[in-house]
């Protein structure tokens, strides 16, 4: 994890834009000129600002300003750890930001270990880790929105599925 290349503002910008928590002025500034090097303290001191308790936040979002702010914080420089040939982290990143299922740590950890190779099969790891039997649950258009999603990180990444 670093801070010393991330520009914090931009973060902060999109943390408004994509989800809609937008700190005022002061706190932005006092953001900026010392960020929180740690990702939860970064996400604790957001949702503070934000005016509320992180306690308190509702835990879609608060998992949403998380991923938003591991992302901005990982220090592209670490070498990747040895892991699946299916790096799951952006295809994770984006159905959190992007469609809001934003899966508790031990599903993402999960995922991320031991990610479906198939697209139908990781669609359906995304609704189960979200508390979900069965994707049926979710009806056809919000199926399709992520099993969409999935298909193309999946070409984007080059997976046979």
């Amino acid at each position: 994890m670093h801070t010393g290349d991330v520009d914090v503002a931009l973060l902060l910008h999109e943390l408004c834009a994509k989800l809609g928590v937008c700190l005022p002025q002061h706190e932005q500034d006092a953001l900026i000129a010392d960020p929180p090097a740690d990702v939860d303290d970064f996400v604790t001191a957001v949702l503070r600002a934000d005016g509320g308790e992180p306690e308190a936040t509702d835990l879609r979002l608060a998992r949403r300003v998380r991923v938003m702010v591991d992302g901005h914080l990982r220090d592209p420089a670490d070498p990747p750890s040895p892991g699946p040939a299916f790096d799951a982290w952006p295809l994770l990143y984006d159905v959190c930001v992007r469609l809001g299922y934003c899966l508790p740590p031990e599903q993402w950890d999960a995922l991320m270990a031991d990610p479906p190779l198939d697209v139908d099969a990781f669609a359906e790891a995304i609704f189960i880790g979200e508390g979900m039997e069965s994707p049926r649950e979710a009806d056809t258009h919000t199926w399709r929105t992520v099993r969409a999603l999935v298909e193309q990180h999946f070409r984007t990444e080059g997976v046979q599925a």
